[in-house]
């Protein structure tokens, strides 16, 4: 039987190589010695160890003398930064922050099985507390926990009204830095260090903010996300079936698979969507099959991640159901595909 890797996608390290190169430091040879394939970082959907990602962090924080580098780089990454383009998606699909929040649980879990939020709600004391945790595989998580919640911070000061986007306190389960300048302006409240878990409190009234359609700015976020899928894409003709098939991985594993929601995110309505894609000789169905195929396949060869969250993440309703499409692409069962696979590997 296979053991589950604790893996995250390659996006993870977006901005990472700039930060550093920043600081004067060498990317590459940080990735290396961590153990990381740089060449998995020019495919968004490939996956790396997440112990390794963990890794490279704390080492670029030591060699470069930068104890703050998690805040850094969240603070340097660029206003359309990749990991947005996907919460831009969620804001568009959520009615209400507690919605977004929700679907942003659920799609850490496309990213990776290293780490996972919890949501906390005090009506008692008015506040929400959003706890992140992560597997204790890993040696130190500094970086990775002070960049995740910057990152988080960062998108509620975008996306909220002043009054309430401010967090009323962030905890960090690792001792103080020597310095706390950066930590007072990227969250602009008490943080707490060698606290029992890792967390943000929020006001309670957060929960009810109305978001969805009503956030109209999120379109241009979402645009420029595709357009960068796009661009990257080994297709030279710039067609629906390619806009599509390139925005479906971005969703899939949160839900909004269905054709209905990709038609929105592409600004159209339904029945346009699926009279342009017969125009061109396909349908959305033999789109998500083929998008779903390709990452289960890479998944399977890739890593050890569990067949049971493997179908989660690709929006199957039961084990049942993606072990049958696997048979039908392949003629394998998940497992038989992953053992054969790595068979061939050893074999050359």
């Amino acid at each position: 039987m296979w053991r589950e890797d604790i893996v995250c996608r390659s996006v993870a390290l977006i901005g990472f190589s700039e930060v550093v190169e920043s600081l004067g430091g060498d990317p590459t040879a940080l990735m290396e010695a961590a153990g990381i394939d740089t060449a998995t970082l020019n495919y968004d959907d490939s996956f790396i160890s997440w112990v390794s990602f963990c890794d490279v962090l704390e080492m670029a924080a030591r060699e470069l003398n930068a104890p703050d580098l998690g805040l850094q780089w969240a603070v340097s990454l660029s206003s359309d930064f990749s990991n947005k383009g996907p919460l831009a998606i969620l804001v568009m699909f959520s009615p209400d922050v507690r919605t977004f929040i929700s679907s942003w649980m659920q799609y850490t879990r496309v990213h990776t099985n290293g780490n996972w939020v919890e949501i906390f709600e005090n009506d008692t004391e008015g506040h929400v507390r959003i706890v992140l945790h992560s597997s204790p595989i890993a040696l130190g998580t500094r970086q990775l926990s002070e960049h995740i919640l910057a990152i988080f911070s960062r998108m509620s000061h975008e996306y909220l009204k002043p009054s309430v986007r401010k967090p009323l306190e962030v905890w960090f389960q690792h001792s103080a830095p020597k310095g706390k300048t950066l930590h007072d302006e990227v969250f602009g409240c008490p943080v707490k260090f060698n606290a029992d878990h890792t967390a943000i409190y929020l006001r309670r009234e957060i929960m009810d903010i109305k978001l969805g359609a009503s956030f109209k700015f999120t379109r241009k976020i979402v645009d420029e996300y595709l357009a960068r899928r796009i661009q990257s894409s080994p297709f030279q003709k710039l067609s629906i079936t390619t806009l599509v098939a390139q925005s479906l991985p971005a969703i899939v594993g949160v839900g909004n698979s269905d054709v209905n929601s990709v038609a929105a995110l592409l600004g159209m309505n339904t029945k346009k969507l699926q009279r342009l894609l017969s125009d061109e000789g396909t349908n959305y169905s033999d789109i998500l099959d083929e998008v779903r195929k390709d990452m289960a396949c890479r998944r399977l060869r890739e890593s050890d991640i569990a067949i049971g969250r493997l179908a989660g993440l690709l929006d199957y309703t039961s084990m049942i159901a993606f072990r049958n499409a696997c048979k039908r692409w392949t003629g394998m069962s998940p497992r038989e595909y992953r053992k054969a696979s790595r068979q061939v590997v050893d074999d050359s």
